[in-house]
């Protein structure tokens, strides 16, 4: 599988997750429920940025860099780590929930920015064996522990 494939798709999966766990927090009572719930996004978060990362957007720095996008998507994914880290220490259930609905909304903006320009600049910058084997090692990483990161003590 090409890693513009995998990374298409595994946009899809974190997309599906934050859905259950909109859905989720609509029967959450509790703060501490909530930074659960943020503690489990900030984890599947982890795994695909790191994977992303290293894996992606170190072979583009080059041509991301001539665009002006590189140190943008690396400053998001610090943003959007950020994000989930405050939902983690909302003083209220409500606080929680809006902070992490809210990083939800940016994540499915930065997904579409990054289908949008960085699968573009793979596709044409790669050869098709390229990204057959860029799509295996993340592959090869995600199935190594799961897809997750294990949660940090909080």
């Amino acid at each position: 599988m090409k890693v513009t494939d995998v990374l298409v798709s595994h946009h899809a999966f974190l997309r599906g997750m934050f859905v259950a766990m909109e859905h989720a927090l609509e029967r959450v009572e509790t703060v501490e429920e909530v930074r659960v719930v943020a503690r489990v996004a900030e984890g599947l978060l982890r795994g695909h940025t790191e994977a992303e990362e290293s894996l992606l957007f170190r072979s583009l720095d080059a041509l991301l860099t001539e665009q002006g996008k590189t140190s943008q998507f690396y400053m998001q994914h610090k943003e959007h780590t950020a994000l989930l880290k405050q939902a983690q220490t909302a003083r209220s259930a409500s606080e929680g929930r809006s902070d992490l609905l809210l990083a939800f909304r940016i994540l499915r903006a930065h997904f579409h920015e990054e289908e949008r320009l960085v699968l573009r600049v793979a596709q044409t910058a790669f050869q098709p064996e390229s990204l057959e084997t860029l799509g295996k090692a993340w592959l090869d990483r995600h199935a190594l522990n799961g897809g997750v990161e294990p949660l940090a003590p909080s």
